[in-house]
């Protein structure tokens, strides 16, 4: 439009802003120089005049158009309207909804002009808006609705710890929910906003390195996701010093080569560690027939995983693994004997061990002959503090045997039981001496072919311990069994002086499966006494997957997973309970983990370190978890994750001063297929 200004010849007079008017889109202000001349001057320039019963002008214009070009841009807690500006608009208003059908009755806002910045909204919210100009002739109508969702990032850290290293620090902190990724960052000046020294990880815990003993670092961490970051946490400060050990895990680290699972399997076995951080893992690569069960083993010196090494071919079964103290890696795994249709006649034991930087050939280690039929299963390995190996197994489920690896080479096997039924499966566990404990459940009733199953087999712990020359053999569970017909999973843990703690399930009747116990006994290696077998918790249901750990003090502590469920189904809880040697007794079980009513945890692992701190490591749908029991403030740390992959199998173990390693077999999604990895986490004292 276009303006024009009239001066008339009289006393000059300029009109309020609400008397403009349009004429032929021509919009007219007019100055007068006499009063008298307003009224028909206003009506000529306006089209009136006349005729004296003309209507007057309104007592405003016309409002302006409605606006067009809307756009939506998003912040976590506000949008930002944006909009082109209207001609003869002198204020907008923009309505807004967090649902659909935004009307004049809606929650608005108004302004001057684009952009329009709505605040305090919630993120993760879709909000529906609509934009009206506006003037002192009336409004427009409504824009068209548009919609935009406020971003999603997570919140804040709110906890975290730092702890000083050589050269670094060990960062570890509290899940925050929404966030699938953290970065760490680590500065010389407080509140830099650089990236410089920073770790970004989808785990719970990092390590920054690089960084300058005796320099003070300001660090924080910031939960990020795809829709944005959180703002930082607040700063913690850490010194690095030389010598320094810190406290902390590995990421979760990918040890072998991914394959798709079509076909294919994996199979975990072992793991072991050594004081000086020497660590193996063993497992199976499974092919679709027999014939093609590969044992696989990966080991670090440093922490750096090399590359997954074949030892065997052909067909076998699980492997296990144990490492020296002066890093000698000993592998044992079951292998089978094939006729020419590739059926199975029988299986021996057979090792290899890994000594400066290359595998030696493969020797058997159990006298199980081919073409005899006989089977030998179940293997078990443990390293003691002198440099020898034990290797513990079964021939035909009925006898049981064990072979030492001196430090040079393997001995000669020896037979420490013979069952009048059946036996299970042994554990074993070394002291810091030339000692071993082998321990295995064995039946006590023989089998009676008049009875539904053969009759109660009513199994009982059974204990050979190697003093340094010669087998010594007990048994050291229940006499007195009647009721309880089945006992498996023996778990065994040795201290350095010798002293150890068993745990097992005992089964009251697995016909009514009306009940469940975890039951343990000790070892006084000074007295050279085993005590009464305790029962550390009974259930109307199912109680499983114990673990046990020792300390050189002889304080120990077991861990199970209960299901007290009427449909047998898993619980959410996993428990634990101490033994204390002050009062020769184990207090009352506590949960480990938190029931949040979603998540279902797998087997509990337990370890303790000399120095009295307990590690529970436990595997959910989640991932992995961790928690540790401060022995100095008798407290247990916050849960943390150690990783996001989970599976259904674990292993775990720790050297005597705290190094320890965890092994998970997931699978996982990659290049658009399920693939069998193994993935495992290293800690460092």
């Amino acid at each position: 439009s276009m303006i024009r200004e009239f001066v008339l010849d009289h006393t000059s007079l300029t009109l309020p802003a609400a008397q403009y008017c349009t004429v032929r889109n021509v919009n007219f202000t007019i100055l007068v120089r006499h009063a008298v001349l307003l009224p028909l001057l206003i009506l000529a320039a306006c089209g009136g005049g006349g005729s004296g019963n003309a209507s007057p002008p309104p007592a405003s214009g016309i409002a302006p158009d409605t606006p067009s070009g809307v756009a939506i841009t998003v912040e976590p807690t506000a949008l930002n309207i944006l909009w082109n500006a209207v001609d003869g608009a002198s204020s907008y208003r923009v309505y807004y909804s967090d649902a659909s059908g935004v009307t004049e009755n809606s929650p608005n806002l108004t302004v001057n002009a684009s952009p329009a910045a709505m605040q305090g909204l919630t993120k993760g919210t879709t909000y529906y808006v609509r934009v009206s100009a506006r003037n002192s002739a009336g409004a427009s109508a409504l824009s068209p609705e548009q919609s935009a969702r406020t971003s999603n990032p997570p919140d804040a850290v709110q906890s975290f710890t730092v702890t000083s290293a050589d050269g670094g620090a060990l960062v570890s902190w509290e899940a925050v929910a929404g966030a699938d990724r953290y970065t760490v960052f680590a500065s010389t000046v407080p509140a830099d906003v650089s990236t410089s020294a920073s770790v970004t990880t989808p785990l719970l815990n990092a390590t920054i390195d690089g960084l300058t003993n005796g320099t003070t670092y300001y660090v924080s961490v910031r939960a990020e996701n795809s829709e944005g970051d959180a703002p930082r946490s607040a700063e913690q400060t850490v010194t690095p010093a030389a010598g320094a050990n810190g406290l902390g895990w590995t990421q979760q680290t990918l040890i072998n080569a991914p394959y798709d699972f079509f076909g294919r399997d994996n199979y975990l076995g072992g793991v072991a560690i050594n004081d000086s951080g020497v660590a193996a893992a063993a497992w199976i690569f499974a092919g679709s027939v027999d014939g093609n069960n590969f044992v696989i083993v990966n080991h670090t010196a440093n922490g750096d995983w090399g590359v997954e090494e074949v030892l065997a071919f052909d067909d076998n079964s699980l492997p296990q693994v144990a490492v020296t103290s002066d890093g000698t890696i000993v592998a044992a795994w079951l292998s089978y004997y094939l006729d020419e249709n590739a059926f199975r006649t029988g299986s021996t034991l057979v090792s290899r061990r890994y000594v400066n930087g290359a595998w030696t050939d493969p020797e058997a280690i159990a006298n199980v002959a081919e073409g005899t039929g006989d089977n030998a299963g179940a293997v078990a390995l443990a390293a003691d503090g002198a440099g020898n190996v034990i290797a513990t197994w079964w021939q035909n489920q009925a006898t049981m045997w064990v072979n030492r690896f001196d430090g040079t080479s393997w001995g000669t096997p020896e037979q420490i039981g013979d069952s009048i039924r059946n036996l299970g499966p042994p554990a074993v566990g070394a002291s810091a001496a030339d000692e071993a404990i082998v321990v295995w459940l064995q039946d006590t009733e023989p089998y009676d072919s008049g009875q539904s199953a053969g009759g109660p087999s009513r199994r009982s712990l059974y204990a050979s311990r190697f003093d340094g020359t010669s087998w010594n053999t007990s048994r050291v569970g229940h006499m007195d069994l009647t009721g309880f017909d089945g006992a498996e999973r023996p778990r065994i843990d040795v201290n350095p002086l010798g002293s150890a703690v068993v745990v097992w399930q005992q089964t009251r009747d697995n016909t009514n499966n009306d009940g469940f116990r975890i039951d343990g006994v000790r070892y006084d290696a000074a007295a050279d006494l085993w005590s009464t077998p305790e029962t550390l918790t009974a259930r109307d249901w199912q109680v499983s997957w114990p673990d046990v750990a020792i300390d050189a003090t002889g304080n120990a502590i077991a861990s199970w997973q209960p299901t007290d469920l009427a449909d047998n189904s898993s619980t959410r809880v996993l428990e634990a309970a101490f033994f204390d040697t002050a009062t020769l007794a184990w207090r009352n079980p506590a949960a480990v983990n938190e029931d949040d009513g979603v998540t279902e945890p797998d087997p509990l692992f337990i370890e303790k370190r000399e120095g009295g701190d307990v590690f529970a490591v436990w595997d959910q749908q989640d991932g992995v978890f961790w928690r540790r029991y401060d022995a100095t403030t008798e407290t247990w740390d916050p849960i943390t994750q150690l990783g996001i992959y989970d599976s259904n199998s674990m292993a775990m173990a720790m050297s005597r001063n705290g190094n320890a390693i965890v092994v998970t077999n997931p699978l996982i999604i990659r290049n658009n297929s399920f693939e069998h990895a193994v993935y495992a986490l290293l800690y460092r004292p």
